[in-house]
């Protein structure tokens, strides 16, 4: 009975969230309600696990009384909106969000849709901090639009790192499914990885296939010296390493977007993962390698019982933090937006940030962050760390390719 008990309320707290709520932990402040909305595609693992990641974060300062902006003391609510994918439905959420709800901060996950957000957002004064790479996040119309993920910085730099390191390597394949994002993510990595001297051919394989052998035909017939799965997120990029290995690959992978060990472990098989090089973060090592990563890891591993090794959504909402805090509110969103626009540094669960322009777009405001990087090799099946760069270098190299682009 007791295990009965336990199992209801677990999914009634996952329903709560799922249906648009937050969980709801012990509050020992006495202050405002600082609100932040979240829209996400709840079908995406990663997207669960960024809602995980912000009811820790939500515990966790809710067990110290609070957050203090301005000389206020805040609580915070996350409002969690599922989009389904869908334009229609992320709209209404949208809107919701800005004129029921009343937040003056979104988040997000990365999405296609978010194009059609923006001028919504930017109209409303509402800022959008998010993880994404279309050029409409980064028109320099925009003043309340950032993306705050790291996405274009892991995307950018781990091939500039790898490339760096594997001066042998010249050629490599991308594999990436038939899908809008599939697409969008194989142009940009394409580009990417020739900027840094290394030409890569594309692989579409079906996407919503569980049979992806014939993927790994094309592959080991092709022989490159190198092979990248992204696109699909983790579960499905793992899906596609396993296809192409079981069909006979030895050959090195490379994953740019940081992807755990723990995501890519619970898919694909100890051989497969053995000697990957991918992009990662300071929690998933043992010890976690930050004290913010280590008390985040803690308090997450108390609160839900078993870390998943992904901080996805804490990064969108510490830039938006971090600049209330040196803002010194949460009320005057055009003050707040000046602070990221103009250079805001800060530190986080997955390292240090700095907020850098995007002149390619024509965009002289820092709208777009720039990521300490972390690199591992997975080695007799646990993650080790083999070479890191600031978020100071970083920006260096996103400076340098976005003023080649």
């Amino acid at each position: 009975m007791k295990k009965l008990l336990s199992a209801l309320l677990i999914l009634a707290m996952l329903s709560g969230l799922i249906l648009g709520g937050c969980s709801k932990s012990a509050t020992t402040g006495t202050g405002k309600v600082l609100k932040v909305g979240y829209l996400g595609d709840m079908s995406w693992p990663a997207t669960v696990d960024a809602i995980h990641n912000m009811d820790v974060y939500k515990d966790m300062y809710d067990k110290k009384g609070g957050l203090v902006i301005g000389g206020e003391k805040y609580t915070i609510d996350f409002i969690l909106y599922d989009t389904k994918g869908d334009q229609a439905t992320s709209m209404a959420a949208l809107n919701k969000l800005i004129f029921e709800d009343k937040v003056k901060f979104i988040l997000s996950d990365f999405t296609p849709l978010s194009d059609a957000w923006v001028p919504v957002t930017e109209a409303n004064k509402v800022i959008y901090s998010c993880q994404g790479v279309s050029p409409a996040l980064f028109n320099p119309n925009n003043r309340y639009t950032f993306e705050t993920g790291g996405l274009p910085s892991a995307a950018v730099c781990a091939p500039a790192w790898y490339a760096k390191n594997n001066p042998n390597v010249k050629t490599g394949l991308l594999a990436s499914p038939d899908t809008q994002m599939g697409h969008m993510g194989a142009g940009d990595a394409t580009a990417i990885m020739g900027s840094f001297g290394i030409t890569v051919t594309d692989i579409f394989y079906p996407a919503n296939q569980s049979d992806l052998s014939s993927l790994g035909t094309q592959v080991t017939k092709a022989k490159p010296p190198m092979v990248m799965c992204q696109g699909g997120g983790p579960t499905v990029d793992s899906l596609a390493q396993k296809a192409i290995y079981n069909a006979g690959w030895r050959g090195p992978f490379f994953t740019a977007p940081p992807s755990t060990y723990i995501q890519m472990a619970a898919v694909t098989p100890p051989d497969v993962l053995e000697g990957q090089i991918i992009s990662g973060e300071p929690g998933e090592f043992d010890p976690a390698l930050t004290p913010a990563s280590k008390e985040f890891k803690e308090a997450f591993i108390a609160k839900i019982g078993k870390w998943s090794g992904e901080r996805l959504g804490m990064a969108t909402w510490e830039a938006v933090l971090a600049a209330c805090q040196k803002a010194g509110t949460v009320d005057d969103t055009t003050r707040i937006a000046d602070v990221i626009g103009n250079g805001l540094k800060y530190s986080g669960v997955a390292g240090d940030y700095i907020m850098t322009s995007r002149m390619d777009q024509g965009n002289s405001r820092t709208c777009c962050v720039a990521q300490q990087l972390y690199m591992k090799k997975i080695v007799n099946g646990k993650p080790e760390m083999i070479g890191t760069w600031s978020a100071e270098e970083s920006k260096s190299i996103l400076d340098s390719y976005f003023v080649k682009k």
